[in-house]
Parts: structure tokens; sequence; C-alpha cells
């Protein structure tokens, strides 16, 4: 029996050297002055590397303390005496320590609670520490990589933006005013692009003609794109008036002005007065004189009054002479100097109510092709289409689907490239200069999400990088708990061996490693 081993369970060690009487079960309160006496004698240590690596990591027990007192024989020789005894007050804090841990062999109590408190504890709290920071490290790498891609993400955007926009995005205040340089060619290419449309503006003209019974007379139907195809992007004074200005005194980057504001008339001056005496409005040459007199009623006399009928009021009306009106004022303000000034000298694209109107009448002849195309595909060759078409201009019979598809492709396109960013901000610029802050502030907003997203991401790796600092730390001193920890295990295997005869003694504590 002397020779089996003794095993004892790592978690019950304290409950085991009590109930063996090897410590009593006070021990701790005699503890707490043994704490006290170590505080203070570690206050004044010399310099030794091996005693700052026994302070480190843990909490001192009685064994660093055996190993201090031996350091402290070397570090502390010139104050021995002949009679062995040491005169220095380090030696003799620590010596005393040590003897205040030997009586009642305290030091097995408080060992075996650091033993059981280290594993129990200490251990696993260091490896749930390394494993948080571990994840914690992970989710600042995964925000980091998140930052980085939504920063690519919305410097893309800007890109796309100052793409649509016509712009590089380096100095973009210069660059859109270089762009207001290029909007009398976006005006001619739009311009060219209206051209194509001349086959669908008639079809559209003539369906609607023959649709509304108009027998010899067009319908005047989408007037601005017929301008345009007939007469090009001219000045709102040709369009208004149907002629020519001799000059035109164009007015740049002015705040855009009515239309027909030069034929507005004044309220003010135009208010009629009827306080006026009838009398006194008429000239002198024309007052009537109501007095003695008859009235001459030339050659008719009493009895020459004639009986009209209805066959000669008929007659009447059929001669040339009685329907010959002449029309002496079309109502069109024309300035007598045929200058075209102001609004218009502005030309058809370049102001903002025509251009709508514009862009009303392609809406217009786009809604028509679509509803066309769909009555051709789902009415087809019907008998009632043919009925109804049959008296049609060869004009309005001879389109197919195919065409009707190639008018709607061609218009779709030409709407697209008057509602383009470009074109309508570079209009909007021109028509209020304080405009361009706004598109620029605006594009730029994403420049500086871009930068926040960037700042983020540094702050996340900034984290990342104390993280891997801190479980780095937590990994140093996880491993150094678990060397102290079997050493201690040995350390106090070998004093409790001493206790029952040198039989080997196990403390059975597991796998330390996998803690």
């Amino acid at each position: 029996m002397d020779e089996l081993p003794i095993d004892i369970q790592g978690q019950k060690l304290v409950d085991w050297l009590a109930d063996r009487r090897h410590i009593r079960r006070e021990w701790q309160d005699e503890a707490l002055t043994i704490r006290k006496q170590i505080s203070h004698a570690i206050q004044d240590m010399p310099e030794n590397e091996e005693i700052a690596k026994l302070l480190a990591g843990s909490y001192i027990n009685y064994f660093h303390c055996i190993r201090i007192v031996q350091i402290l024989k070397e570090t502390e020789i010139a104050s021995k005496n002949i009679f062995g005894r040491y005169s220095s007050q380090r030696m003799k804090d620590w010596q005393e320590v040590v003897r205040l841990y030997e009586k009642d062999r305290l030091f097995l109590g408080e060992c075996a609670s650091f033993l059981q408190r280290n594993i129990s504890y200490e251990i696993p709290a260091l490896k749930k520490q390394i494993h948080k920071t571990a994840q914690s490290e992970e989710e600042c790498s995964s925000k980091a990589e998140s930052c980085e891609r939504k920063s690519r993400e919305m410097m893309d955007k800007y890109r796309v933006e100052c793409g649509k926009l016509g712009v590089k995005g380096n100095d973009l205040q210069t660059e859109f005013v270089q762009l207001m340089q290029e909007l009398p060619s976006l005006f001619q290419s739009l311009v060219h692009s209206i051209l194509d449309l001349k086959d669908a503006v008639t079809f559209y003209r003539e369906f609607v003609t023959f649709v509304l019974q108009r027998d010899g007379a067009k319908v005047d139907c989408l007037p601005l794109l017929r301008h345009l195809i007939e007469k090009g992007n001219t000045t709102i004074y040709e369009w208004r008036t149907g002629q020519k200005p001799r000059s035109v005194e164009a007015v740049l980057f002015e705040p855009e002005i009515d239309v027909h504001h030069e034929a507005a008339v004044d309220s003010a001056e135009a208010t009629i007065d009827f306080s006026v005496d009838p009398e006194s409005a008429l000239p002198e040459e024309l007052s009537l004189d109501l007095g003695e007199g008859n009235i001459d009623w030339g050659d008719v006399g009493e009895g020459e009054w004639t009986h009209v009928t209805a066959e000669d009021l008929q007659e009447a009306m059929e001669q040339p002479e009685m329907v010959d009106i002449v029309v002496e004022d079309s109502g069109v303000y024309v300035p007598e100097d045929q200058v075209a000034r102001g609004n218009d000298a502005m030309n058809l694209l370049e102001n903002k109510e025509t251009r709508g109107m514009v862009i009303d009448d392609l809406v217009e002849l786009e809604s028509f092709l679509n509803q066309r195309l769909w009555e051709m595909q789902h009415q087809g060759d019907t008998v009632l289409s043919a009925l109804v078409l049959q008296n049609a201009p060869v004009l309005v019979q001879k389109h197919s689907e195919d065409a009707l598809r190639g008018y709607l492709s061609l218009v779709t396109n030409v709407l697209g490239r008057f509602l383009a960013p470009k074109l309508s901000n570079l209009l909007l610029i021109r028509d209020s200069p304080s405009y361009l802050n706004r598109v620029v502030e605006s594009v730029k907003q994403k420049l500086k999400t871009v930068d926040n997203f960037k700042r983020k991401k540094l702050t996340w790796e900034q984290r990342q990088t104390e993280l891997k600092r801190e479980r780095a730390e937590f990994i140093e001193k996880h491993a150094l708990i678990i060397r102290r920890t079997k050493e201690l295990r040995k350390q106090l295997e070998e004093e409790i061996s001493k206790l029952h005869k040198n039989r080997a003694v196990n403390i059975m504590l597991g796998d330390i490693e996998s803690l």
C-alpha cells in the first residue's frame, strides 16, 4: 500500500489537505498577514532579472519567496556576519515571510488555493479573452473591408455621375464652365437628330388630318418640331413673327425671360376710363348735330322700298366684292427696326419655354406611335380596320409595324437626349449661375462620403491593431500562467509526498492545455 500513488482531485485539494490535518482550516486569516508582509517587502528589492520574472505574471507564493531568499543570499552577501546571519533588512523581511509561511504548513493551503483558482478561473478567463479579442479582431477586419468596398462603390458612383454630367471630376466648377461652350454644338446635334423624325411627323400629321376629316387643310400639330425640321434652330423672333431679324443682340448668361414678355400689356396703362363724356370724346369735326333738319336718305323716296328675299341675300353673299376682307394686323408684335433683342434673340432650344414645347411635341409623337403600334398589334388586319382606313391617304396605309417601331426608336432616342442629365444641368447652370454651386456641392457630397468611409476604415484598422496587441498579451499571459500552474502542481506534489513518507502524489487537474 505504501508504494501506491496518492491521487488527489485538483478541485478538492484544499479540502483534502484540511481533512488530513496538514493545514488549519483558519489558514486564510493568517495568509492575509503574510500578504501584507510581502507587499511591504516587495517595495525594496534589488535590481535582478530573475526576481523581476518571478514577480511578473501571477501572485507571489511560498516557492517564489524561497527563490527570492536564495537570490538575496548572493546579492546581500556583504551584509553576512561571522555568525551566518544577515544584517540586510531585505533579507530579514523575506526570511520572516518564509518563516510565517512554514508555520503550520500554511503555504500548502495558499498554494493549493492558487492552483484551484488558476484551474477554475484564471486560465478559462484568459482563454475566453483570447477568443473574444480574436472575434473582435475579425469583426474589425470585416468592417474595414466593408468600408473599403463602400468607398470604392461610392467612388465608382462619383465617376459615373461625372460621366453623366460630362466632366472628369478634377475641378468641377472649371469643367462645368468649359462645358457651357459646348451648348451650341449640342443644340446643333439635337437638330440633326430631329431631322430624322421628318417621316414620323408627316405620318402623324396625315393620320390626324384623316381622322378629323379635314378636307384639304392639314391639322396644325407638332408646330415646334415641324419648324425645327423645316428651318432649323432659329431665333424665337423668327419663329414668332415668321420673319428673319435684320440683326440679333444676343444676351449671354442672363436670367431667362418669358417668350411673350415683349407682347405683354401693362394693365395699369390699358385701364379704360368709363367716366369720359361721350360728347367730349369725339373730335369737333365729328360732333353730331341733332338740331333742326331732316335726314337725307338719298334718292330713295316714298314708295321705293324693295322687298329682299332669301335668294337675294344668297346672291349678294356670292359676289366677290361683298366678301373681300383685308386683314391689316395679325396681332404679332414686330419691332420696327426688326432687331431680335432679349428673349427674341435666343434660339428655340436655348429658351426654356420653347424647349419645353419641343419636348411636349416629342412626348405627343411618342405616345401616338405607341398607341398606333398597340392597335396594329392587337387589332391586326381586321375587317373593321380595313373599312376605316380604306379611304385614308396612301401615306397612312402603307406604314407597317416595323416602320412604326423604327419611328418610335428614333423618337425615344431624341427624347432621351433632350432629357439627358448633362444637357439638363448645363441649361440650368446657364439659366441660373447659382445652380452651379448646388450641382458641384451635390457631386462633391459623394467625395465627402468616400473620405468618411476611408476615415472609418482607418479607425477600424487601428482598432484591429490594438486588438492584435491585446490578444498577443493575453496569449503570452495564458502561456505563462499555464507554465506556472504546472510548476506549482509539481512543487505541491513534492511537499505533500514528504508528508506521506515520500509516496508518489498525483494531483489530477486534467488537460491543462485544453482549459
